[in-house]
């Protein structure tokens, strides 16, 4: 069924990239051009370009433009593509919870609130010592909950001598 998707993808020109990049409705980006010494030249045949998976698990292209690359979800590039650009307020999401499936037919804006909602029903958000940025694990946790309540201890103090910042407040620089 893919291969079909692939062979009947519409491609559509990527926004602030035009004569250089176009997305597919598959969810695939290609590069019309190349570079060249003194300026580009346009491909023979046109090139797919292969998306990293970031740490959050989306994926990104580095689209280049006078020699200025800015990496790109390609989501969102898809979903601008061909909707033009976001409404105000909203972010492209998944429909599916599947960060890698970039199909526009998988694609939609959604409120921050909305998407955010999506992505806690589909279990796409990390919690605890799973979370990208987490400083403690639960043995650690269940150690400060101990000597929490065996004492009169503020969460100021134990952040301070954990070296943590107390819940929805940044850490001092």
């Amino acid at each position: 069924m893919l291969n079909r998707a692939i062979q009947d993808e519409r491609w559509e020109t990527v926004a602030g990239y035009e004569g250089l990049y176009e997305a597919s409705d598959a969810g695939r980006i290609r590069s019309l051009v190349m570079s060249i010494p003194g300026g580009v030249k346009v491909r023979e045949k046109p090139l797919i370009l292969r998306p990293k998976v970031k740490r959050n698990g989306y994926l990104e292209v580095g689209l280049n433009n006078n020699k200025i690359k800015t990496m790109q979800y390609v989501h969102r590039v898809v979903l601008v593509a061909f909707t033009g650009c976001a409404p105000q307020g909203m972010e492209a999401g998944h429909i599916d919870g599947d960060k890698e499936n970039c199909a526009l037919d998988n694609l939609c804006w959604l409120s921050k609130g909305a998407n955010a909602r999506m992505a806690m029903l589909y279990g796409n958000t990390s919690r605890g010592e799973a979370h990208y940025n987490a400083k403690l694990n639960e043995d650690a946790v269940q150690k400060i909950r101990a000597e929490y309540d065996k004492r009169k201890v503020t969460h100021k103090m134990l952040a301070e001598k954990y070296h943590v910042s107390r819940e929805g407040e940044k850490p001092a620089s």
